[in-house]
């Protein structure tokens, strides 16, 4: 277990390459061996505020987002023809034999079903890559991943509401009994709400993550992605969109092209202003050794000098 590396009653963080919990104060990863950052972000001797390189962990969030975006491109694609076909076969339903007609709509419906079931394992993987990012930066990706979390029970309870509507039917079917029909039917209805209400947590879960995850990548084609997963025939392009963007970021970090982003909390590509030069250390213990002679002779008090001494210190 991970938990070994961390020691009881101290205060405890994730590795950045491999997610074990070890001791909040570590430099190294006792189980990688891996060096690590004090913090998800890192002040740099010029004074900005940084992320660390991207780490095998993100190489494995990428590949979940693509490989989570092709099935969605596959699932909205099989989705959309079944119901074209559907749409059209209805306006020829007469013209054709109750047979001929029965097994068409069957055929469509489970193409349907197909697509559908492809898009929910997207969200699937979508989900994994959240989970995957949370070794590295958890506060960002936990919420996104509980979210989605909600999108399968919801699921689950809408499947329920279904079966409580078909048993309350066949059963009032058989007996004449309006009544009980009626209180089954308000029991779905409920179920229904409850349902529609976590599926859209769920999707709000996508859109958070894929916004996040596009701004520790820099990636605008990500976070489009994301958007437009909420907006109702745009959703269409979702998948491509955030497929587009996670294979151009993963093939520039394999390529070595990304480097740490000035902004905090995330990662970019290309050419960025260099940081101004640092002073030599020969200078800056030039400075201390004249800073300790202007305290000692009471020039400067001491909280001059610890401040100084401090500002000093960091440069290097």
């Amino acid at each position: 277990m991970d938990n070994q590396y961390a020691p009881e009653g101290r205060p405890t963080k994730f590795c950045s390459t491999c997610g074990a919990k070890i001791d909040k104060e570590a430099e190294i990863c006792p189980k990688c061996g891996v060096r690590q950052f004090s913090s998800p972000s890192f002040r740099s001797g010029y004074g900005q505020t940084v992320t660390p390189p991207p780490t095998d962990v993100d190489l494995t969030a990428l590949k979940s987002l693509k490989n989570g975006s092709i099935i969605g491109i596959i699932g909205v694609a099989l989705s959309l023809f079944s119901v074209s076909l559907l749409y059209s076969f209805l306006f020829a339903f007469t013209s054709l034999s109750t047979t001929a007609s029965l097994s068409g709509i069957i055929g469509y419906l489970v193409v349907l079903m197909v697509g559908v079931i492809l898009g929910i394992v997207s969200l699937v993987l979508y989900r994994h890559s959240f989970k995957d990012l949370m070794t590295v930066d958890h506060n960002s990706f936990k919420t996104p991943a509980s979210f989605v979390r909600l999108f399968y029970i919801g699921l689950i309870i809408f499947i329920v509401a279904l079966v409580v509507l078909v048993i309350g039917a066949a059963i009032a079917i058989g007996s004449l009994q309006v009544g009980f029909f009626l209180i089954m039917g308000i029991i779905a209805g409920i179920l229904s709400f409850v349902a529609v209400v976590l599926l859209i947590l769920g999707i709000i879960g996508v859109i958070l993550g894929l916004w996040r995850a596009g701004t520790r990548y820099d990636n605008t084609l990500i976070k489009i992605g994301g958007i437009l997963y909420i907006i109702p025939y745009a959703s269409i392009i979702a998948p491509i969109l955030v497929f587009i963007g996670a294979n151009s970021v993963e093939k520039q970090m394999q390529s070595g092209g990304f480097q740490a982003s000035p902004q905090q909390g995330s990662l970019s590509s290309g050419a960025s202003t260099p940081p101004k030069q640092l002073p030599p250390k020969e200078d800056v213990a030039q400075k201390l050794n004249t800073l300790k002679t202007l305290h000692e002779s009471g020039q400067i008090s001491s909280e001059e000098y610890a401040q100084k001494r401090k500002e000093l210190l960091d440069s290097l």
